[in-house]
């Protein structure tokens, strides 16, 4: 039996909140070109974009992202082929390499 003071939907948000603390979350920090900022933005529901900064000296622009795994991190890097790349963290460029190989070797064979 539930107590009559209890609050259905605010132990559920609760509960919510939880498990997406509990989640893996990896911050990248990645150079996109300016052009597919606003594709960035439009895809935030699934990633969270933490921020999205000024303009480089080549007129690239710096952005925060955070993931669950480094793999989903490497497939949307990788979505955008060469309009954004990998600067932090280092560990995970040779995954985009070897994920951007894979992909070629795959079409090469075609």
């Amino acid at each position: 039996m539930r107590p009559a003071d209890f609050d259905l939907a605010a132990y559920w948000k609760a509960s919510a909140e939880q498990f997406a603390a509990g989640l893996p979350r990896l911050e990248v920090r990645v150079l996109t070109d300016p052009s597919i900022v606003g594709r960035m933005t439009f895809t935030d529901k699934f990633l969270e974009i933490g921020e999205i900064g000024g303009e480089t000296e080549n007129g690239w622009v710096t952005a925060v992202l955070f993931f669950q795994t480094e793999e989903e991190a490497a497939r949307y890097v990788l979505g955008f082929g060469g309009k954004m790349r990998v600067v932090a963290p280092e560990s995970l460029i040779p995954l985009v390499v070897e994920e951007a190989r894979a992909a070629i070797a795959l079409y090469e064979r075609l």
